[in-house]
């Protein structure tokens, strides 16, 4: 970028090409504004087989040399046979799919932004069937202003190997002029043929085929196209910045937070969604549940994607307070109880367990005289009054926040976890009469002595990690600990009054800020996707999301922030023990 800098200081006249150059669509292939224009128009009624094929024949059987977009649409109206009003919203379709699929490549702007600053005669030089005047409302839509005109090839008839830069020299005089673009022979060779100077950018493909994305490549023409609109999304922040990729280097580098939930886990929590509104359609339910803490995010993607139209406004969602731990402690009466809440432990402290578990309190705590051969479990079991007496309490406070969040047992609801066997689910319903239908991420299928039974979905399935071959469940610690409220520690209990108690915060200031921004980085990446680019008639894969999320490894991406190698998710039936993520 300081080197561009210095280029432009040296010249008279700075000229700059658009498309891969300044700005950027954020897809694999250019062309696939076509795929989109072709669902949007079925969405409003209009159906053309193989849109693309005929978009690209309006184009290269036009009889008007280097055609604008409305001459190649009146060529596409002849060859389809579609009315002048049909043509006409196509158009604005096309147009308003290439606004919504460029961005600023914001380095280079700033380049641009630099050499107007400085007085310099700057200029646009494009080969687009965009006119001059479509693409200045794009360009203004884009923040980028300043400049003294352009030169498209639509407008004069001429792509830039037909003299198109020969108009530019003719016009600005005997002054010396840099272009700065991204195609060797197009933005090199032809400007060097007309004495003007070039100062190459790397476009994004050219990027990614000289890094650790590369894999990328290969897999795109296989997916469906809102598959491969993500992967162009998440492709096009990542190489937005053809400055930081250096030709010795190989990985990209994300070395802020929000850029880490923006590139790497949006896509993961992007398809989630879309399974889980999907599901939620098939389901009778009067609510859903988004069970903390690992319902917060989620519940605000909800939110957004309510205000979208694309989930039903018509079923209330609430963020749900709970936890394994206030399940447990309001819902353990008997020894099979007790059994139950131990289960999978094999060895513990039992006063421990009755402080953290069952939320005995400190004045209550018995004086544990174990013999050496005395189970530890057995003692538990011989503490049931104690453990029976605070846990009938806790479920009458449970009862009074349910009561104030106008929680029925006479509704259905979904409820929502991140990666769980079932364990708030199953006692929510068997213990306190709720009528639930679980959907997790995660469906941790866990063979015990006790078998969670509640209809439940999971958008993975498996027993342990290793038995998915995916990335995301070999790193599902990652989605543990990004995953969850940032705001609040733990649940333990519930006041009379219905009020949450809660445990200690076990998570660092710093991993609290990371969390922080990565969400913010995945509602973004969300919102944008979700608005201008899915289309919910067009499926998503689970490969996709996998493909994406395997790019955090060490040799394909190097993540560049202080805090990463630091996460651990909170065990909190295990006195709040912070467990790393990084195993």
């Amino acid at each position: 970028m300081n080197q561009l800098m210095e280029w432009i200081d040296a010249y008279d006249v700075i000229c700059f090409d658009l498309f891969d150059t300044l700005l950027t669509r954020q897809i694999y292939d250019a062309e696939a504004v076509f795929d989109i224009v072709g669902e949007r128009a079925m969405c409003q009624g209009i159906a053309i087989e193989n849109y693309r094929e005929k978009r690209k024949e309006a184009l290269i059987s036009n009889t008007v040399r280097n055609p604008t977009i409305y001459e190649i649409y009146k060529r596409f109206q002849e060859i389809t046979g579609i009315t002048d009003q049909q043509r006409n919203i196509l158009l604005d379709l096309e147009i308003q799919t290439e606004k919504d699929v460029l961005i600023q490549r914001k380095t280079v702007v700033d380049c641009f932004s630099y050499a107007v600053s400085q007085g310099k005669r700057v200029f646009f030089v494009s080969d687009m069937y965009l006119p001059a005047a479509v693409i200045d409302n794009i360009l203004k839509e884009k923040d980028i202003c300043g400049y003294e005109g352009m030169y498209i090839s639509c407008d004069y008839r001429q792509l830039k190997y037909e003299g198109l830069f020969e108009r530019v020299v003719r016009d600005v005089g005997h002054r010396k002029i840099l272009h700065v673009g991204d195609h060797i022979e197009y933005d090199g060779y032809w400007s060097a043929r007309y004495g003007v100077d070039h100062y190459h950018v790397r476009d994004m493909m050219d990027m990614i085929s000289h890094s650790t994305w590369f894999c990328l490549g290969n897999k795109v023409q296989d997916l469906s196209l809102n598959d491969q609109l993500l992967l162009g999304k998440v492709s096009a922040a990542v190489f937005q910045d053809p400055f930081t990729l250096p030709v010795r280097s190989v990985r990209p580098v994300l070395d802020s937070a929000y850029g880490i939930g923006y590139c790497l886990f949006a896509p993961v929590v992007t398809h989630f969604m879309v399974w889980m509104n999907e599901q939620l359609k098939e389901m009778d339910v009067d609510g859903i549940l988004f069970g903390a803490r690992d319902g917060y995010l989620f519940e605000k993607l909800y939110q957004i994607m309510k205000k979208m139209g694309i989930a039903s406004k018509d079923v209330p969602d609430l963020y749900f307070l709970t936890s394994r731990v206030a399940c447990i402690s309001a819902c353990t009466s008997s020894e099979e109880d007790i059994r139950k809440a131990v289960r999978g432990m094999l060895d513990a402290n039992p006063i421990q367990v009755l402080r953290d578990i069952f939320n005995v309190s400190k004045e209550q705590l018995p004086v544990c005289k174990q013999e050496q051969d005395q189970e530890w479990i057995q003692f538990l079991i011989e503490q049931q009054p104690l453990i029976h007496a605070c846990s009938a309490r806790f479920h009458q406070n449970y009862l009074t926040y349910m009561d104030r969040q106008g929680i029925s047992k006479k509704k259905k609801y979904a409820f929502f976890d991140l990666a769980s066997q079932g364990t708030c689910q199953h006692y929510l319903s068997a213990y306190f009469g709720l009528n639930l239908s679980g959907l997790y991420f995660w469906k941790r299928i866990i063979p015990t002595n006790y078998v969670f039974e509640e209809a439940k979905k999971g958008c993975y399935e498996s027993e342990i990690p290793e038995d998915d071959a995916r990335f995301i469940m070999a790193k599902y610690l990652y989605l543990e600990a990004i995953l969850t409220d940032p705001n609040i520690p733990s649940l333990q209990c519930f006041t009379k009054d219905g009020e949450p108690v809660y445990g200690k915060e076990q998570r660092t200031a710093d991993e609290i800020k990371l969390i922080q921004e990565v969400q913010q980085g995945i509602i973004d990446f969300f919102s944008e996707y979700s608005s201008t680019m899915w289309m919910p008639h067009i499926s998503m894969g689970k490969d996709t999301a996998d493909l994406v999320f395997s790019l955090m490894e060490n040799a394909r991406t190097c993540i560049n922030h202080p805090v990463w190698k630091q996460l651990h998710v909170i065990d909190d039936l295990k006195s709040g023990q912070r467990v790393p993520v990084d195993l």
